[in-house]
């Protein structure tokens, strides 16, 4: 989702009017008001015939997010109207553990595709890592090829529960030039907060 055609943040739809991102995506001096972000429904951000743009009308960043010590990036945006003809995701309620370590993890974001130059924002990408670590509110991961990036942040993170995909992680942060691993905050451990 963005200011007009652009991108500066991935979201998930999780119900009709309902979007869940991070929480860094929705604070701080230099994010646009709610009334002047839209979000889109597309393969491509950057035009108008690329994708449905509907209008956000409130933030809600989790009221435990520390920017600092880097935990709870998660929030909600709520939208004016409701997106229809489109399946919303079905986010995780399950307690992740140790048995996800070493299984993959797939995002789907709208962020640049070179951390070094970043360029290449606005399309819809996918890729898929591998979990290395479960902590107690993020999700840590390698991977290689596509990765998230710039502007993935706040996408989803889908793993298989059972038997589902299901939205575990909300993308937060990564190495600098977009490389090699990054962290998501989990989204099981916030489910009660987004309910």
């Amino acid at each position: 989702y963005g200011s007009g055609f652009g991108h500066f943040c991935t979201g998930s739809l999780i119900a009709s009017q309902w979007i869940l991102t991070a929480a860094h995506c929705v604070t701080g001096t230099d994010i646009p008001e709610p009334y002047q972000t839209s979000f889109c429904v597309g393969a491509d951000a950057r035009t108008r015939s690329g994708c449905v743009l509907t209008e956000a009308d409130s933030f809600h960043p989790n009221p435990a997010y520390d920017r600092a010590a880097g935990t709870g990036d998660i929030a909600l945006v709520h939208l004016a109207t409701a997106v229809t003809g489109v399946s919303t995701y079905t986010y995780n309620t399950t307690a992740l553990g140790a048995a996800y370590e070493g299984g993959p993890i797939f995002w789907v974001g709208y962020g640049v595709n070179d951390g070094v130059r970043d360029t290449g924002g606005g399309l819809k990408r996918s890729g898929t890592g591998t979990i290395n670590r479960i902590r107690s509110g993020t999700i840590n991961y390698d991977f290689g090829g596509v990765m998230p990036c710039s502007g993935d942040s706040g996408g989803p993170g889908f793993v298989t529960i059972g038997g589902s995909s299901r939205v575990a992680g909300v993308v937060s942060t990564g190495d600098v030039d977009c490389r090699s691993y990054g962290t998501d905050t989990r989204v099981d451990v916030w489910a009660s907060w987004i309910a």
